[in-house]
């Protein structure tokens, strides 16, 4: 008689689940996908809602840099630094292959706006949308620059692992909320001003109004005088630390982008432009002759237009500065409000 022996194994499959953030993510990032080792970005480095994501180089760009905003357990909202745009889905919708833009954010349902960041590992990071319960990834897997970002489903492709890399941005942090930066040396506003939100033109800028400014907070007072039709002086222009470049146009500065002070300009009395420091950095062709900027004063709104600035030209070159004391510039309209 013969005995047979069975051996019988028992196989165990323990599955593992995605583990949650022990800590809570906080500042900005460039998000590098582990397939095609590219970045996370917006086509065109546009500031318009609706804008499509796709993956690109690393290469410094703020609209490579997303601040991550905690909204409670392993859930953020994913904001993109140079757009102030969110990102989202374009449409809500719970299938694959819808891509993924920036958004404005809205009072609505703002599921599709949220973001759940799932440690998957090795510094990597699974991100989930909390409307579609789809994840972050690029189009066809791709190794391309220039693909499309989507939301696809988990099926263990390596598309759909993000790395967090601190992006060193070229501003500050924080702008100071407590700093007065339309206080001049030379006397004008002395209103309180509080600047809680970054610039991410201008290094030391702040936002006031939905309109970004260059910002010095150590109180050079540059400035150049405001005339009007009778070439009396009505105030003045305020160059918030305007050597430091515009991160849209490097190099320089957008002349509509600058703020511009009037108040407690009379007390001067003298209709010439004011003498200050010898000249301001600028990228040729963003400061001209001709230019409008648009400045408010108690209830009145001013619009101002360049009427005259004198370049640098050295053997025979323009060295992209112009002369502080040559900035001639007249208020061609004014309108209560």
């Amino acid at each position: 008689m013969r005995t047979s022996y069975f051996i019988y194994c028992l196989v165990i499959y323990v599955a593992i689940p995605n583990i949650a953030l022990s800590q809570t993510l906080s500042g900005f990032f460039n998000l590098v996908n582990k397939n095609s080792n590219l970045c996370l970005a917006v086509r065109n480095a546009s500031n318009l809602p609706g804008e499509e994501t796709y993956q690109w180089n690393a290469d410094g760009t703020t609209d490579k840099a997303w601040e991550l905003i905690f909204l409670g357990g392993s859930t953020y909202k994913v904001k993109n630094a140079k757009s102030q745009l969110f990102l989202g889905l374009r449409n809500p919708v719970q299938f694959n292959g819808e891509k993924v833009t920036q958004r404005v954010e809205h009072s609505g349902d703002p599921q599709e706006l949220n973001w759940i960041f799932i440690h998957a590992g090795n510094g990597y990071y699974k991100i989930q949308n909390r409307y579609s319960r789809l994840y972050l990834a690029v189009e066809g897997s791709s190794f391309e620059r220039g693909r499309p970002i989507i939301q696809w489903a988990d099926l263990g492709q390596d598309d759909l692992l993000w790395r967090l890399v601190p992006a060193n941005l070229p501003y500050p942090n924080q702008v100071s909320p407590t700093h007065n930066p339309y206080l001049t040396s030379k006397g004008g506003s002395t209103s309180t001003v509080s600047l809680p939100a970054r610039s991410y033109n201008f290094p030391g800028g702040g936002i006031k109004n939905s309109n970004q400014y260059i910002g010095d907070f150590f109180g050079t007072g540059e400035t150049a005088a405001v005339l009007d039709n009778s070439n009396a002086c009505v105030g003045y222009i305020y160059f918030f630390n305007s050597r430091n470049p515009s991160y849209n146009a490097p190099g320089g500065m957008v002349m509509s982008d600058l703020e511009i002070l009037l108040s407690g300009a009379r007390e001067f009395g003298k209709p010439q432009v004011i003498r200050e420091k010898g000249s301001i950095y600028f990228a040729s062709g963003q400061v001209y002759v001709g230019a409008q900027m648009v400045a408010t004063v108690g209830r009145v709104l001013y619009t101002v237009k360049i009427l005259d600035l004198k370049f640098e030209v050295i053997n025979g070159r323009n060295t992209g500065r112009f002369y502080m004391n040559s900035v001639k510039v007249s208020v061609i309209a004014q309108a209560a409000y």
